[in-house]
């Protein structure tokens, strides 16, 4: 089984009046705010594995200074769960699985930042367990 997720958002955020320190924006884009931004998703299903491949792309912003611009930036993470069923249900519709799951964030180890000066982290990775002992599918 597979799935694509695709999400796209242009958001024109126009600073119409402000403050005395906010002048030099006015008519422009808010500082911080991207006015484009992408992500998608790829999910593969197969029997108890399940692949996700997942990006996001943030566009160009200004700061506080509206002369000193943020580049744009495309992270891409990966992650891999399994799912082990544990048998030995109570009723037929309880759920009693474990999931392994581990991932790499910004998977090329970009750098890049949300605030001016102030890195973000490079690649990072996780790992975790769920144990599933609810309701299921009926």
């Amino acid at each position: 089984e597979q799935k694509i997720t695709l999400f796209y958002n242009h958001s024109f955020t126009e600073i119409i009046k402000g403050f005395d320190n906010m002048k030099p924006f006015t008519g422009h884009q808010m500082p911080l705010l991207p006015q484009n931004t992408f992500s998608g998703n790829w999910n593969c299903k197969i029997k108890h594995w399940e692949t996700e491949l997942s990006g996001r792309f943030t566009g160009e912003r200004s700061s506080s200074d509206i002369f000193d611009i943020l580049p744009g930036y495309l992270l891409i993470d990966l992650s891999c769960q399994y799912e082990l069923d544990l048998g030995k249900k109570r009723k037929e519709y309880l759920e009693n699985t474990i999931s392994l799951r581990g991932g790499i964030r910004n998977l090329f180890d970009i750098e890049y930042q949300n605030l001016p000066y102030r890195s973000m982290p490079g690649r990072n990775f996780s790992i975790g367990a769920k144990w599933n002992i609810g309701k299921g599918k009926r």
